[in-house]
């Protein structure tokens, strides 16, 4: 293998995935041009705090809503055409907000500038889990999650510029216009994704299906066949192949079965069967009974530590969202910084993620996840506390570095995840799981408005506490799982 293919193979970039990253970056800079600065400017259109609160609120609760519809209909249409449709959305909110200069413009423009970021969600771990193997899952991830960060870096120093150059009014519709163009872009990218062809199998689909080994989490693999289908639906499909797809590791779908297999699966990359995906035909239809399985079905599959993960990650990220929306006030309003300033931390916060994300995903594919994402939720809680003492431009940067180191364990997390979805519904079980999370959490900005109201330090303080319980509840699940024995 060339050096270059072995840094392709290294960093888990494919296709697909290159595709998305591309993607990603354009949409990703054009909404960071301006959504970063929207609490200060609706407060410059006569909002209040309240207001600002309901909009934080939006951005968690439709977050929500739309990641379990973007991962049916991602299971539905095909990764292509979904992004597609969930980038039209987002161009038409941008317009709104461009045309109509108006704090309520946000509000209802949320419900669709907001598609792009959390329809594609669902879709965005699917093309993770259908382009790799299961013993790079946290890479790509982290890769993307790396990638993700520049834009999110990039756009509110330019923002920053134009509002200062232009002022709130002229400089945010300059970002929008520009925001508008990069989303066309972004289409182009979308446009050469290709669908995986799904190989079908006789393995166990994960629903419903008891453990064959006596609930030691390691099913028999059953023999397989690869069906290539048709890239035109109307052609008839050829005759299956008798060669078997290489099966990176088995584990039914059981409740019963997860525990014991939790630790291997995340030393190993031994999990779930990873279906090897052919990325030169289109998705296969759902089977009927497939399609027939609905929300509830989907989250009766979740395994315990799925559970477990999603309580604590509630918590920690009711210690994020509390003080969300009001840190940019708490820079400009209350220690005096500037748009630009402002956008300076925010680079601080991206840079420290960004040299987290490879090493950091390399070590948590080699030895295990769960400690790193411990890490990440004590982070997460120390924030809003480095928040309380920042009374100048270097203690906020100080602040905003450890906002950065946040995502530490990020990309384990999220690859948690893949690693406890039945491949069957992996798109479904993603979308549920943040819809649930996102759903409870959207209580945390209501809370944060008024703590606000009552002191920004009663704000920081409350999110810390979040912060607190959601690590302590983790930590205590894996040490229960740690010290549990293993049952063979």
């Amino acid at each position: 293998m060339s050096r270059v293919g072995t840094i392709l193979e290294f960093l888990a970039l494919k296709r697909n995935t290159a595709l998305l990253l591309g993607a990603l970056v354009l949409a990703l800079t054009g909404e960071r041009l301006w959504l970063g600065f929207a609490p200060k400017y609706l407060e410059t259109l006569g909002a209040g705090v309240l207001i600002i609160g309901l909009f934080d609120a939006l951005q968690t609760l439709l977050g929500a809503l739309y990641a379990y519809p973007g991962g049916w209909l991602t299971d539905r249409w095909g990764q292509r055409r979904s992004l597609l449709l969930f980038n039209a959305l987002s161009l038409a909110g941008y317009c709104l907000v461009l045309l109509w200069p108006h704090w309520l413009a946000l509000v209802l423009g949320a419900f669709l500038f907001l598609a792009w970021s959390a329809l594609s969600l669902p879709t965005t771990f699917t093309v993770v889990a259908t382009s790799l193997e299961a013993r790079q899952h946290t890479m790509g991830i982290g890769v993307q999650s790396m990638v993700r960060r520049v834009p999110m870096m990039l756009g509110p120093l330019c923002g920053g510029w134009l509002v200062e150059r232009f002022g709130w009014a002229s400089g945010v519709r300059w970002a929008l216009l520009v925001c508008i163009q990069l989303g066309f872009l972004t289409a182009v990218f979308q446009w050469f994704m290709v669908e995986p062809t799904i190989v079908e199998t006789k393995a166990n689909t994960g629903i419903g299906s008891p453990p064959s080994d006596g609930g030691a989490g390691r099913g028999k693999e059953e023999p397989t066949v690869t069906t290539r289908l048709p890239l035109n639906p109307n052609t008839p499909s050829p005759q299956p192949s008798s060669a078997p797809y290489q099966v990176s590791g088995t584990r039914p779908f059981s409740a019963a079965s997860t525990s014991a297999s939790l630790g291997a699966s995340e030393s190993t990359g031994v999990g779930r069967p990873h279906v090897s995906a052919l990325e030169d035909g289109r998705t296969p239809p759902e089977s009927a009974s497939q399609s027939a399985i609905g929300f509830r079905e989907v989250v009766a599959s979740f395994t315990p530590a799925l559970r477990e993960l999603l309580i604590s990650d509630i918590l920690i990220r009711f210690c994020e969202r509390i003080p969300y929306a009001f840190v940019i006030l708490w820079a400009m309003n209350h220690r005096g910084l500037n748009a630009q300033q402002y956008s300076y931390l925010v680079a601080v916060e991206m840079v420290t993620a960004m040299f987290c994300y490879i090493p950091v995903a390399h070590l948590a594919d080699k030895y295990g996840r769960r400690p790193f994402v411990l890490v990440t939720f004590l982070f997460f809680t120390l924030f809003p506390v480095t928040l309380v003492w920042a009374n100048n431009f270097v203690w906020l940067a100080a602040a905003f570095a450890v906002r950065g180191l946040k995502e530490f364990g990020e990309p384990a997390r999220k690859a948690l995840i893949i690693g406890e979805a039945a491949p069957a519904l992996r798109s479904r079980t993603y979308g549920a799981y943040y819809l649930i999370r996102d759903c409870v959490v959207t209580g945390g900005s209501f809370l944060g408005a008024w703590l606000w109201s009552i002191s920004p330090q009663a704000n920081f303080i409350g999110a810390a506490v979040c912060g607190a319980l959601g690590t302590v509840w983790f930590w205590r699940s894996v040490y229960r799982r740690e010290s549990a024995p293993v049952q063979v």
